[in-house]
């Protein structure tokens, strides 16, 4: 951090991009109460950061945040392939439960740092009339009440039959 000038900080540009890379590792704007605790974490105001991050005030340079991105993803990269190349030594140890955590911690944080999602939240759109829906249900009954009562359903019939 640099000088204080009176009652206003001013901060380097490397501590800034510093504090907006943290935000991003904590999952800032989406992840709730990310703002907060990197705030307190840096004993900031949560405005404060909030402005840099949305270079709505004083904004470290992009060219700075990148830097401190790539440095924190190569630290990441080198945690995990350290944890990786423990695990088959830790396998019979309680500690693996705690690596294969840490590791997926440093992934999520990854994944982050990249802008890539880290979960994914898919649904399928069948756009089906209530008769089409209806005719399905009906299918899938018939078909369930062929298998009980032991009838080979048609697709099943051309199908290969099981190998023991």
């Amino acid at each position: 951090m640099a000088k204080p000038s009176g009652n206003t900080r001013q901060y380097t540009d490397e501590y800034r991009a510093e504090v907006v890379v943290a935000l991003r590792v904590a999952g800032y704007p989406d992840q709730a109460g990310a703002l907060t605790r990197v705030a307190k974490q840096y004993n900031l105001h949560a405005r404060t950061i909030s402005r840099w991050y949305n270079a709505e005030s004083n904004p470290p340079p992009d060219k700075t945040v990148t830097e401190k991105k790539k440095s924190l993803q190569s630290i990441i990269e080198d945690e995990l392939y350290a944890i990786f190349h423990i695990l088959p030594s830790k396998r019979s140890e309680a500690d693996y439960r705690q690596l294969t955590t840490a590791a997926a911690i440093l992934i999520d944080k990854m994944q982050l740092l990249t802008g890539l999602p880290t979960e994914r939240h898919e649904s399928m759109n069948y756009e089906l009339t209530e008769d089409e829906r209806a005719k399905r249900v009906a299918q899938l009954l018939d078909t369930a009440r062929d298998r009980r009562d032991g009838q080979v359903v048609a697709d099943e019939a051309s199908a290969d039959p099981p190998t023991a």
